[in-house]
Order: structure tokens, then sequence, then C-alpha cells
């Protein structure tokens, strides 16, 4: 086997998994058997540059570069990334603390100061945005958590200043 098993063809995980494990932490939620569960989505700051600068062939490996680098597992943090479209990553952080998700993007960040490391030799000049609700008893399905997510990652490449929200 070549390819990560459970993952599509960028090594995140696959939709129908992570969709799956937030609808069994919004049930753990209803019996107050969760830890802090925070589920967001995190995109490219500048993505029209990235597209006009690279060849497409590039593009993919440098998102394969994305997924690695982003894993929370990476960065110290109990989570995983997944796919959810084109350059927009699926992210779901379970911890004790409730700045995990702070605490992963203060690490994204720090590592990035002098840019990603490419797979194919290079370096990227890049920062990320990221919009995450954190999972609770009022949210009945993974549609309406992922709807949040949505909404606070908009909310965040609207604003130039931000690199983090929170619906």
């Amino acid at each position: 086997m070549t390819e990560e098993l459970l993952t599509e063809n960028y090594g995140a995980v696959m939709t129908e998994l992570w969709e799956t494990s937030l609808e069994n932490e919004i049930k753990k939620t209803h019996t107050g058997k969760n830890a802090h569960t925070c589920f967001g989505l995190i995109t490219p700051d500048d993505l029209s540059a990235l597209r006009t600068k690279y060849r497409l062939e590039d593009l993919h490996r440098i998102q394969k570069d994305f997924v690695s680098f982003l894993n929370p597992a990476k960065h110290g943090i109990p989570g995983y990334i997944g796919f959810n479209s084109d350059y927009v990553y699926a992210f779901l952080i379970q911890s004790n603390s409730e700045n995990a998700v702070n605490d992963w993007m203060d690490s994204v960040r720090t590592k990035l100061a002098h840019g990603l490391k490419l797979s194919a030799g290079g370096t990227l000049d890049v920062s990320f945005k990221a919009g995450f609700t954190k999972i609770s008893a009022e949210d009945s399905n993974a549609y309406q958590v992922l709807t949040k997510a949505k909404k606070a990652l908009s909310e965040v490449v609207k604003n130039e200043e931000l690199e983090l929200f929170e619906a």
C-alpha cells in the first residue's frame, strides 16, 4: 500500500469519516462524556496568489504538504485534519484544554515564521486562517456544526486582521 489508509488523495481523512466522528462527538455531548471538542475549517490566507504562482501538479503536492504540516498531532495537539473542499481542510481537535485550538494555531504560526518547507524543494511563505466552533449539546447534527464552522471561516477570511475566529 502506497497510500495512507482512510485518507483521500491529499492524505487528509476522508470526509465521511470526519462527519461520522463529528456525529459521535455530538452524541457524547448529550451524555456529558466528552472533552472539549472543537470542529473547524482552515485554509491558506492568500489562495489566489498561490494559484497564480504554481502549476497544477505543484499545487497538488503543496496541498499534501499543507495537510501533513497542519495535522494537529504534529503540533502536540490531539486531533486530526480532514478534507472538506479544495484548499479548505476540516479539523477536529479534542483536548482537556479549552485553548487547544489556539495552541495549535500558535504552533502553526511559529513553525511558519521561516516558511513551509515543500516536499518538492524550496520554501513557501504562507499563513492560514481558521474558523471553528465548540461542539455542544445544542448541536443537533454534523451539518449544523459544519454550517457554524463555515460561518466562522467566512468571518475570518473577510477580516484581514484575524487569523482565527470562533463561532
